[in-house]
């Protein structure tokens, strides 16, 4: 979540990370994201297994699919995400920015 821009405002003054617009995210998942941004929320779900119904939207964007990819990228460093990002639109078309909130 630290690396998400909840506003035009916050993009612009940090320059770096992930504006909420740009992950094509329902309704739904946007108010479970704003849910999320608080750590105790987060941590009440985890605690209780209450994060199973958070991931139903992922559920059936899956199952309605016509084909999944999964790129996975070694390391969390920024370089690291540029690095994966660009070996995945060398393969012929750039990835669909998608997201939803996953409790861990």
């Amino acid at each position: 979540m630290r690396q998400i821009r909840w506003s035009e405002a916050e993009a612009h003054d940090t320059q770096d990370g992930i504006r909420v617009e740009a992950l094509a995210v329902t309704p739904m998942d946007f108010a479970a994201f704003q849910l999320l941004r608080s750590t105790d929320v987060a941590k009440v779900l985890r605690d209780t297994n209450g994060g199973r119904l958070l991931m139903m939207s992922s559920v059936q964007a899956l199952a309605s699919s016509a084909a999944v990819g999964l790129l996975t990228i070694p390391g969390q460093s920024p370089t690291a995400l540029v690095r994966g990002v660009r070996r995945c639109n060398s393969c012929g078309s750039p990835p669909a920015p998608s997201a939803s909130p996953s409790i861990r």
